[in-house]
C-alpha cells in the first residue's frame, strides 16, 4: 500500500513530464534520419510491380486503352471516386481498365482498389461499397490531430524530422490497410496498373513508378502505399513534403507534395501512356482509347472570391499573422490548370463545363488506328458540373456535392434530418456521404446521354460483352 501511495502522489504535469523526456530520449538516435525519407536503394536486379507507366498493346484488353483518371479534393474525392469505380463495375466498365490514375484524395480510393479489386486478392469481401463507405467516410482529420498530440509524437515531431505527413500516413494505414504497412509489392501483378500522381518541388509530375524509382536507383517493391497517398495529397500549408533518397547521387533528395498542382486531373499521366504506345513503331496497333475523368473538383476559387466580395476587408484573426491570400492564390492555379488540362484534351473552347459529357480528340494526328484513321481518344467527363443538366435530383444534389469542403472529412452543408431539424456533425458526414454516392449514381446510370455514347463505343469494342441496361 505505501508503494501505491508513493507512485500515485505525483500530480499530473510531472507523468507527463517525464513520459516527454523519456519519448525524446527514445528518439535521440533517429534525431537527424527519422522521417527523411522512407524508399529503399535497388539491392539488383527486381521484377517490376504493378505501378508502371510503361504497358504494350499486348497487354490491353481487345487492344483498347481504357484509362481512368480521379482528381483531388479530400475526402470529398476520395468518396465519389469510389462510388463511380462501384457504378463502373456495376455496368459491366470497370473490367476493361487498363491503368488508373489517382491524385490527392482520390489516391486513397486507388490505394484501397489497387490491393482489393483483383483476381488474386485472397479476400474479395473487401472490396464492397459497405467497406468503402466506412473506410472513406471516417473523419481522418481527427484522427490525424488525435495522433498528433500523442506525447511521444509530439516529442518527435519538435525532435526529430517526423512531421504532420508522417502522422498522416499512420492514419492511412489504419483506416485503409487494417493497420497493415502495404507496399507495392502487394499490389501484385497485371491490369489495371495503379498510378500515384505527386509534384515534385522542381514543378514536375512524380509519378510512384517502376521508372522514377529506377532513376533515383531506389526499389519501388517494398516502399509503403501511404508514403505514396501521402505525397499525392500533401497539400500546401496543410501537410510537410514526402522526401525520397536519390541513391544516384550523393546526398540528393526528392521532395513532393499535392499531385494536383502539376494535373489535378490526373489525366496527363495517362494521355502520355496512349502516346508512347502510339508511337512505339514496332507495337500492335490500338483499336481504340477512352479517358474517363471522375472529377470531383469545385470551384473554391470562385466560391471563396464571392464569400470575401461580401467583407469590406480580408484580414481576419488569423490575418494578424499570416494573411490567407496566399491560399486565395493556390486555389486560383490549381482552378486555371484544371481547366487547361480540359482544354488539352479537347473540351471544346468557349463552351461552359458540364454542358458536355463526352467528346473525343486526336492526341497524335500521325498516328492512326487498326482501321487506319487517325487514332481518336474519347472522354467521358463525370463531374459535379454536369448535375445540373441530368434532370431535377441533379439540380438539388449539385449545390450540396459542390460545398463539401477539401479536407480529410466530410464537412459542408448541414442538413436536415426527418424531423426537420439540422443533424449533428458526425451524422451530417455520413449524409454527405450518401449524396456522393447518390450523384455517381446519377451521374454513370441516369445521363443517357453520356451512357449512350459510351456503350456505343464499348459495344464496337467488346462486342462479346452483357453491358447493363
Amino acid at each position: 500500500m505505501d508503494i501505491h501511495c508513493r507512485r500515485s502522489w505525483r500530480p499530473w504535469p510531472f507523468r507527463i513530464s517525464v513520459q516527454l523526456v523519456a519519448s525524446v530520449l527514445l528518439a535521440g538516435c533517429a534525431i537527424f534520419p527519422y522521417g527523411t525519407s522512407g524508399n529503399q536503394p535497388i539491392p539488383g536486379p527486381t521484377s517490376g510491380t504493378r505501378a508502371t507507366d510503361q504497358v504494350s498493346v499486348a497487354e490491353l484488353d481487345g487492344a483498347v486503352f481504357v484509362g481512368i483518371a480521379m482528381s483531388g479534393g479530400g475526402s470529398r474525392a476520395a468518396n465519389f471516386s469510389a462510388a463511380v469505380l462501384l457504378e463502373l463495375e456495376r455496368q459491366g466498365l470497370l473490367q476493361h481498365a487498363s491503368a488508373v490514375s489517382s491524385v490527392s484524395g482520390s489516391s486513397l480510393t486507388a490505394a484501397y482498389y489497387g490491393l482489393y479489386n483483383r483476381p488474386d486478392e485472397p479476400n474479395p469481401g473487401m472490396w464492397n461499397e459497405a467497406e468503402l463507405r466506412s473506410r472513406l467516410g471516417a473523419d481522418l482529420q481527427t484522427q490525424l490531430i488525435a495522433r498528433w498530440l500523442l506525447p511521444h509524437n509530439v516529442a518527435r515531431y519538435w525532435f526529430t524530422n517526423f512531421d504532420r505527413s508522417d502522422v498522416m500516413k499512420m492514419v492511412f494505414e489504419e483506416n485503409l490497410f487494417d493497420g497493415e504497412k502495404k507496399t507495392f509489392d502487394d499490389l501484385g501483378s497485371g491490369m489495371p496498373k495503379i498510378l500515384f500522381n505527386a509534384t515534385s518541388v522542381s514543378g514536375r509530375n512524380f509519378m510512384f513508378t517502376d521508372q522514377e524509382f529506377e532513376a533515383i536507383a531506389s526499389d519501388l517493391g517494398p516502399l509503403r502505399l501511404s508514403e505514396a497517398v501521402m505525397a499525392s495529397a500533401a497539400f500546401p500549408g496543410a501537410f510537410h513534403n514526402v522526401t525520397l533518397t536519390n541513391f544516384a547521387e550523393e546526398q540528393r533528395y526528392v521532395h513532393l507534395f499535392d499531385g494536383g498542382a502539376s494535373d489535378n486531373l490526373g489525366v496527363e499521366t495517362l494521355v502520355a501512356m496512349v502516346k508512347a504506345m502510339a508511337q512505339d513503331a514496332g507495337a500492335q496497333q490500338l483499336r481504340g482509347c477512352m479517358f474517363i475523368i471522375v472529377d470531383s473538383t469545385v470551384d473554391i476559387a470562385v466560391k471563396r472570391g464571392e464569400a470575401k466580395s461580401q467583407r469590406s476587408h480580408t484580414r481576419g484573426l488569423f490575418g494578424r499573422a499570416v494573411d490567407g491570400n496566399a491560399l486565395d492564390a493556390v486555389y486560383v492555379l490549381l482552378a486555371r490548370r484544371r481547366d487547361d488540362t480540359l482544354r488539352a484534351v479537347g473540351y471544346p473552347d468557349g463552351e461552359a463545363f458540364g454542358a458536355r459529357p463526352v467528346w473525343s480528340f486526336t492526341p497524335l494526328p500521325e498516328v492512326l488506328d487498326t482501321e487506319a484513321r487517325p487514332l481518336q481518344c474519347h472522354v467521358w467527363h463525370i463531374g459535379f458540373q454536369r448535375l445540373p443538366h441530368v434532370g431535377a435530383e441533379g439540380e438539388v444534389l449539385a449545390p450540396i456535392v459542390n460545398n463539401i469542403d477539401t479536407r480529410f472529412n466530410l464537412r459542408g452543408p448541414r442538413l436536415a434530418g426527418e424531423d426537420g431539424r439540422k443533424l449533428p456533425v458526425s451524422k451530417n458526414a455520413w449524409m454527405l456521404q450518401d449524396k456522393l454516392y447518390e450523384s455517381a449514381a446519377l451521374l454513370v446510370q441516369a445521363d443517357d446521354e453520356a451512357l449512350r455514347q459510351v456503350r456505343q463505343l464499348f459495344d464496337e469494342w467488346f462486342p462479346a460483352d452483357d453491358i447493363r441496361e
